[in-house]
């Protein structure tokens, strides 16, 4: 029907934790939103491959505040976890990518998904740290 709305239950096999909101309360506490979103389970963007009728979305796995050394963790240390839904949006397969790639820069083409990975800067003059595209294909 036109014009309605569906939802779809499609949660991650890698999703231990539940999602806990955000208080408002702190909405101008940077301190509190950075360790929100460093902790908390989050589901990114949604692409559709119309080579192979599948979607690919992105989801951020949940992680301790801490790691293991006492070290902060930041938004950008958690698991990527790359889940691919039929057309009716049931998963049909997930795969932890780990910490090195990032949805923000990803395309489908004939070929696959493509993410870009992300690499360390070694030195200041170095700029761009994204320079290397993986190419997943998913039958």
């Amino acid at each position: 029907k036109q014009g309605s709305l569906r939802s779809y239950k499609s949660r991650s096999q890698f999703q231990q934790a539940a999602f806990v909101p955000f208080d408002t309360a702190y909405k101008d506490d940077i301190e509190r939103i950075k360790d929100h979103l460093s902790i908390s389970p989050i589901y990114s963007k949604v692409l559709y491959d119309k080579y192979k009728d599948v979607y690919y979305r992105f989801f951020f796995k949940e992680q301790s505040l801490k790691d293991n050394k006492g070290i902060y963790r930041g938004v950008f240390d958690k698991d990527l976890i790359l889940m691919v839904l039929n057309k009716e949006f049931q998963i049909i397969g997930e795969k932890n990518l780990g910490k090195k790639y990032h949805p923000f820069f990803s395309y489908v083409s004939k070929k696959g998904l493509h993410i870009r990975k992300y690499k360390e800067l070694s030195t200041y003059q170095e700029v761009a740290p994204y320079e290397i595209i993986t190419i997943f294909s998913w039958n």
